[in-house]
């Protein structure tokens, strides 16, 4: 069980608490989101851009909670090109290309944005 005691009427803690009870909105979430999916653009590693370009989400509510899916649709030979990037893959002629790990490094640094946000909006001065 956790338990928060507030010392003050109205401190940020107080109120920052009694915001994320409520949790996002809709608004917050499709921000999130745009930023987010600029971020997923900016570190495709691409030589045309086209897998950059391909990035979209969807998001909706589950409940009291929001899910957000994003997706590459570009597809090459049946195979999702942003996939084979972040995985690796083997080339025709049997050579080994190694992942980049962009779309695991994307989401820790989405992650870190959205905690450094809460953060910075509970430590705000009053």
């Amino acid at each position: 069980m956790i338990k928060v005691k507030t010392t003050r009427k109205g401190s940020n803690t107080e109120q920052y608490l009694l915001k994320i009870r409520k949790g996002f909105n809709e608004e917050q979430i499709r921000i999130i989101a745009e930023k987010s999916l600029e971020k997923f653009k900016q570190n495709t590693p691409s030589k045309s851009g086209l897998t950059a370009e391909s990035w979209f989400y969807t998001y909706y509510k589950e409940g009291d909670n929001w899910v957000i899916n994003f997706e590459n649709n570009n597809i090459q030979n049946g195979m999702n090109v942003a996939l084979l990037i972040e995985n690796g893959h083997a080339t025709p002629s049997g050579k080994w290309v190694s992942g980049k790990h962009f779309i695991e490094q994307t989401v820790k640094e989405i992650n870190n944005d959205i905690l450094n946000n809460e953060w910075k909006e509970l430590t705000k001065d009053e």
